[in-house]
């Protein structure tokens, strides 16, 4: 009697066993945004699932009165900054009289004081100014991320405050898997799994 044989040819290959589970993608970050000053809401660039870039306009309040204050301070630099001219130009012709003992050196001493009220007073309305334009800019919301509009929570025309949730944004770029696995396989479990 003969034995049938047959002649197999072996590969190499890697055996993969494989467990379905169920879990859930977490965000890195997650994020409910807010304006920095109250208004009414004016325009919505975005809707839930939109994707935004980071800086993108998420929603402007309107801007009228801080548009007015910014136009206000514009306005007090270009006095003071006026002011402090008057000011150098008075104390350049005291200089010249009293060089030829024309008035008292205290005239010249007073205009020189005026020169450094002046130019403290520019500095204030450079400062004031500076504040306008904070506030003004703090009328648009912008993303802080790249990433997902996960829910809209305002519409136009809504007043919100600064503690108003006005969407959630959820970064997408980067997320990590949260799987319960049987502790069986936790010798198992190596990064590339």
């Amino acid at each position: 009697n003969s034995i049938p044989v047959s002649v197999v040819r072996t590969v190499r290959a890697i055996i993969a066993e494989e467990i379905v589970l169920t879990g859930n993608l977490q965000a890195r970050r997650v994020s409910r945004l807010s304006a920095e000053v109250e208004g009414v809401i004016e325009n919505l660039m975005v809707d839930d699932g939109d994707h935004i870039m980071k800086r993108e306009v998420v929603l402007t309040l309107n801007n009228e009165l801080a548009s007015i204050a910014k136009s206000r301070a514009d306005a007090e630099v270009a006095e003071a900054r006026a002011r402090l001219a008057d000011a150098e130009r008075r104390y350049a012709e005291l200089t010249e009289l009293a060089k030829q003992q024309h008035v008292p050196k205290t005239n010249v001493e007073s205009a020189r004081a005026e020169i450094d009220i002046g130019r403290a007073g520019l500095a204030q309305a450079h400062a004031e100014d500076r504040r306008a334009q904070a506030l003004l800019e703090r009328h648009t919301v912008r993303a802080p991320f790249d990433g997902l509009i996960s829910k809209k929570l305002v519409e136009v025309g809504q007043w919100v405050e600064t503690s108003t949730a006005l969407v959630d944004l959820v970064e997408i770029g980067y997320l990590r898997l949260e799987a319960p696995v049987p502790q069986f396989y936790f010798g198992r479990v190596v990064p590339g799994t």
